[in-house]
């Protein structure tokens, strides 16, 4: 499978000739795509907002990407980096929210936005363009608090109703973790018969597939929000209903 933008392996040595102004070159004009954006609390009270990427969150994508340990860089590089280049930053900032749709998770600490979570695809140009490749990591200090899940399915539902068909992507065979995330999110992971040490993983986005289902759900939730057990109005809100497991 060939790698995209979204999770194409970076070199700290890559030799970029792009232009400054080349790389501050705006996006297509299009909406900010303000009716994704999701706001909720752990179960410790801590508020997440997942949102489309914005470009000036470069500085803070970076941030995110240097405090990785080099484990986890290389399992969302597929290779070693120990610093991530700022032609890659601004260019994974910097999207269409169509053909490249990119998701950051954010909560505050000491006053400050930070970014915990990135979330990706990238539709492929190759074939009839019915299917994206998908990147997602999580700041090592939030894992296990059901983040990679949110992101998962806010990429399947995003693509679906894009109409897209499959989210794939390419996983080292060594990242357990990762790949629980995939058969938790029930994607199919299968060995890359080209590369060697590669797992792919990939979804069926079609209407039986459940997504459709979540989707509407999601929208309900947000539309009549009082319906819902987990909404705070509710007596039952102590129940964690409403927090990432």
């Amino acid at each position: 499978m060939k790698n995209h933008l979204a999770n194409a392996p970076i070199s700290d040595n890559q030799n970029c000739s792009t232009t400054w102004s080349e790389r501050r070159r705006p996006v297509p004009v299009c909406h900010y795509p303000t009716a994704l954006i999701d706001v909720w609390r752990l179960r410790d009270g801590s508020r997440i907002t997942l949102r489309p990427v914005l470009p000036q969150d470069s500085i803070l994508l970076g941030n995110l990407m240097s405090r990785l340990s080099p484990t986890a860089r290389r399992n969302r590089f597929h290779g070693a980096v120990n610093k991530v280049p700022a032609q890659w930053l601004d260019r994974t900032t910097c999207v269409d929210h169509e053909r490249h749709v990119a998701f950051v998770m954010t909560t505050t600490q000491d006053s400050h936005e930070r970014i915990i979570a990135d979330a990706r695809y990238f539709v492929n140009k190759e074939g009839p363009g019915d299917s994206a490749e998908f990147a997602v990591v999580v700041d090592e200090s939030w894992q296990r608090l059901g983040l990679g899940t949110r992101a998962m399915h806010a990429l399947a539902r995003t693509a679906a109703d894009a109409g897209l068909q499959w989210l794939q992507g390419d996983v080292l065979a060594n990242n357990q973790s990762m790949l629980a995330l995939m058969r938790k999110c029930n994607f199919c992971c299968t060995p890359n018969l080209h590369e060697d040490g590669l797992v792919i993983a990939q979804t069926s986005l079609s209407t039986d597939s459940g997504y459709a289902a979540s989707t509407l759900g999601a929208r309900l939730r947000r539309w009549l929000p009082w319906q819902y057990s987990g909404h705070p109005s509710r007596k039952d809100q102590q129940t964690g209903s409403l927090y990432a497991q």
